[in-house]
């Protein structure tokens, strides 16, 4: 069995070629004996760390002084600018190309580092905690009960401080300013000797605030403080509404207190606050802590579990499990890991094939001067000096390509910095840092290994002497055998399948962002409303009943309704199941976007009933018939276009939790398409069923004359109602879909210019090596005609392997492309993985690419007389 080919190429590139042969003969010997002696898996590791050991020894020992050559003088360098400038339009292209693929790696790359390996601008931030407790019967998270949180306050010694928070978002009420909605938090007052944050002006919350009998207080935050407020000192003292409680305000906090995630607002909590039993929280309460110096995070963890494994619970609960996880780390984080992961790689995956690609256009160019490095090389020049020399003259491009490529993404980062409102305070900070500087040198100096010196190794290896014998004379090998089969027809793939699935999606988010909706977007305002913890359908009846009268009595609303999603924001998708008519066989279940809303949503949209009548009072009382409004796609896709009224239709995930069928929902009526998922046609029919839930919904009202008028007047209508009553930001359809149409847009456009200079690069490299490859061959084509070899007998022989590589890399590549685009789970909106042309269309543009470079220089070659060709020679 030979040594690794690995081995033998890396030791061919290091070791002098005097002591080549013996060097190589050796670890050949040596392997033979370690494979009878130990098996082939320990030789080939035994050997492979044996190849390193005697390369870098040999590599050594050329660096030091006095007998290293020298590689980098002014000189080379002076020829490598001069070579770059022979070849304006090439260089610029690779230079444009490199830029591209480095930038958006150094993006990707910062924007991960912002999320896995930020730390808390705190003075203690390292050792901030988050204290999680779940059920150990189903891993559901739970709240520890009062009892509990104070037996581990006490006993926690690990921690030098152990508190809890709760949402605190609030509506502030004021005739005169209006109503506002207030992202704010509740924690325990003296939550503020771990947080270095200083009021200014007043005070922050001390021991004692919230507590029984005590006036309800709250500290704002500078930026409320300025817009409401003017930044006048005595609002401390003044008494507010928030959420219908009259509150002192006592402090200002500055602008830099994010803790825990911005708010406006920091309201007092208690430990009576915290339930006398466990029960199932979610998120609404959280559980933190400090550290003490020196205690690292997995014994506090382990101590922690053993104190909690001890506490008191209901005999009826099942035991807790508690652990401690790093503040910054999200409840996900592996998730997350595992995406930011792989938003990093696929981008350096894109870049490398960008490199092979520039490594193929830099083979192609240096093949023309084999003669010059062989005269060179007999003159005395080393072959370490060559490649250095070769080298070199990538590199010149490459550092303009990361130059160019680190100011798009500083420009790209404060883009990214300026969206980023909503993400945790601790990831604010997008600025590109030493690391990502590091990065980009990293990813450069690879960039320019795959594109200069593998193809400098390769250009010079071959023997001087036969290189100048064979001068004049064609030696090009055959098709594709300078770079490899099996190398070429991967690129092929790689290039085919990567960058035309990125077109793909591109095209996917492109189409999202200029897909039209029929309806009055303009004219309909929505925003979230909170309705949770209302469990009788009754009064969950009632409270939907009197917001809808309160925003319909607002002057200029014409309608009003609620819904689980609106148009342009791609709803749940379950399957469902049509109940099928005598003849028609047993229907499929197929996956049908579905939106469940309350009476009027439909109305308030623009729809009328194309037949039969929409979602009706009646439906949502209890015990009611299940009912569905189904639109005109539905109607096409799953009945075919027949009557749908009176049809029936069922989600058989409803029946999943108990086991039970689930319920058939009777179709009642047909409205127009609405936008239930612009993002992929295929999705297009949906259906409405009854909303008889709460949680977070959707409210959306539509308005006559400005709406830029109307949020203050809805959140007054709201507040009315129950002051308590949360209200997102209130805003057109066309402005709820605007962050998403502006995001998608620019990541299509970011993916469709790096799929197109990708693709063009492949076109191009593929292109120049096959062109390279025939153009050597001129003198062998004219021998073939000299002897009687028709034109398309040459054709087929000189182009023909090319072309069966390059399709069979294609073929390779569709399926590829295929395969990344049903990981449409990677995805928050569904693109069209349904495109019939992109995908083909790349792989017949990677053949014709390889026939025309085929096909023009055997062409040029056919025109030279025989004779000629034969003088050549």
């Amino acid at each position: 069995m030979s040594a690794p080919r690995w081995a033998r190429a890396f030791l061919h590139a290091c070791v002098p070629q005097d002591r080549e042969e013996d060097v190589l003969g050796d670890l050949e010997e040596l392997h033979a004996r370690r494979v009878i002696r130990r098996g082939a898996p320990a030789a080939w590791i035994s050997t492979s760390a044996e190849a390193l050991a005697v390369g870098f020894a040999f590599l050594l020992h050329r660096a030091r002084p006095g007998e290293r050559p020298a590689w980098l003088t002014w000189t080379e360098v002076r020829l490598a600018l001069r070579l770059a400038r022979k070849q304006p339009f090439l260089n610029a292209t690779v230079i444009v190309a490199l830029a591209v693929g480095i930038g958006l790696s150094g993006v990707a790359y910062t924007f991960a580092s912002a999320f896995l390996f930020a730390e808390m601008p705190l003075p203690a931030g390292s050792r901030f905690v988050r204290v999680t407790a779940r059920s150990g019967a189903d891993g559901s998270p739970v709240t520890f009960t009062r009892g509990q949180f104070e037996a581990l306050e006490g006993a926690a010694g690990d921690f030098e401080y152990l508190g809890v928070m709760a949402d605190g978002r609030v509506n502030i009420l004021d005739e005169a300013a209006g109503v506002e909605a207030l992202a704010g938090v509740r924690l325990l007052p003296d939550a503020f000797r771990v947080l270095p944050y200083r009021p200014l002006v007043g005070r922050t919350l001390v021991p004692g605030d919230g507590a029984p009998g005590e006036p309800p207080v709250a500290v704002l935050g500078e930026e409320i403080w300025e817009r409401r407020f003017g930044r006048d000192a005595s609002v401390v003292g003044r008494t507010v509404d928030l959420g219908g409680v009259r509150t002192e305000v006592v402090g200002v906090l500055p602008a830099e207190a994010g803790f825990p995630n911005r708010p406006d607002v920091w309201l007092p909590f208690t430990v009576a606050d915290l339930p006398d039993d466990t029960s199932v929280v979610g998120a609404t309460v959280t559980f933190f802590g400090v550290l003490r110096e020196g205690v690292p995070i997995e014994s506090a963890s382990a101590r922690l579990a053993a104190l909690a494994a001890g506490l008191e619970h209901a005999p009826s609960a099942p035991p807790l499990r508690v652990g401690v996880a790093s503040y910054t780390d999200f409840p996900e984080s592996g998730l997350v890991f595992l995406m930011m992961g792989g938003l990093v790689s696929v981008v350096v995956m894109v870049l490398l094939v960008i490199a092979a690609n520039v490594g193929n256009l830099v083979s192609a160019r240096t093949s023309g001067r084999t003669s010059e490095l062989a005269v060179r090389t007999a003159l005395g020049a080393s072959r370490a000096r060559l490649v250095g020399q070769l080298s070199l003259e990538v590199a010149v491009l490459g550092a303009a390509a990361a130059a160019l490529g680190w100011l798009a993404m500083g420009a790209a980062m404060r883009w990214i910095a300026s969206l980023a409102d909503e993400l945790p305070f601790w990831v604010a900070d997008f600025t590109p840092g030493l690391p990502a500087a590091a990065f980009v040198a990293t990813v450069t100096l690879l960039v320019c290994a795959v594109a200069g010196v593998v193809p400098a190794l390769r250009a010079t290896r071959r023997d001087p002497g036969l290189v100048l014998r064979a001068s004049g004379r064609g030696s090009g090998g055959q098709g594709f055998a300078l770079a490899g089969t099996a190398m070429s027809v991967l690129q092929v793939a790689i290039s085919v399948g990567l960058m035309g699935a990125a077109v793909v999606t591109a095209k996917g988010f492109a189409g999202y962002a200029r897909t039209p909706v029929d309806v009055p977007a303009a004219e309909i305002l929505t925003t979230g409303v909170s309705l949770e913890g209302i469990d009788d359908l009754a009064a969950l009846n009632a409270r939907y009943a009197a917001i809808d009268d309160a925003v319909r009595a607002v002057p200029g609303v014409t309608g009003a309704g609620f819904a689980t999603q609106i148009p342009r924001l791609d709803a749940p998708a379950p399957a469902v199941v049509v109940d099928p008519v005598p003849g028609e066989g047993e229907a499929v279940p197929r996956p049908a976007p579905r939106v469940e809303a309350r009476a009027g949503f439909l109305e308030a949209l623009g729809a009328t009933p194309i037949a039969g009548r929409l979602l009706e009072a009646g439906d949502f009382l209890p015990g009611a018939p299940r009912v569905a409004v189904v639109n005109v796609s539905f109607v096409r896709d799953f009945l075919g276009g027949r009557n749908a009224v009176g049809r029936r239709l069922r989600i058989p995930a409803e029946g999943v939790a108990d086991g039970a069928e689930a319920p058939w929902h009777e179709i009642v009526g047909v409205v127009k398409d609405m936008g239930l998922s612009v993002g992929d046609p295929s999705f297009a029919g949906g259906y409405y069923v009854p909303l008889r839930g709460g949680g977070w919904v959707r409210l959306v009202a539509r308005v006559s004359g400005d709406p830029l008028a109307y949020p203050p007047l809805l959140r007054g209508a709201v507040a009315a109602v129950d002051p308590k009553l949360m209200l997102g930001r209130i805003e057109t359809l066309e402005a709820a879909a605007a962050d998403n149409v502006t995001a998608l847009g620019t990541i299509g456009a970011g993916l469709g210019a790096l799929g197109a200079v990708a693709l063009l690069l492949s076109l191009v490299s593929i292109y120049a090596l096959v062109s390279m490859t025939v153009s050597r061959r001129f003198g062998e084509i004219g021998v073939r005609v000299a002897l009687g070899a028709t034109r398309v007998d040459v054709l087929r022989a000189i182009v023909g392997r090319a072309l069966v590589q390059t399709c069979a890399g294609a073929v390779l590549g569709i399926g590829l492309g295929l395969a990344l685009l049903q990981a449409d789970g990677l995805f928050v909106f569904r693109v069209p993985g349904s495109d019939p042309w992109t995908l083909p269309g790349a792989a017949l543009l990677m053949v014709v690419a390889a026939g025309v470079a085929g096909w023009v220089p055997t062409r040029r070659a056919l025109a030279i007389r025989p004779a000629d060709a034969l003088r050549s020679e």
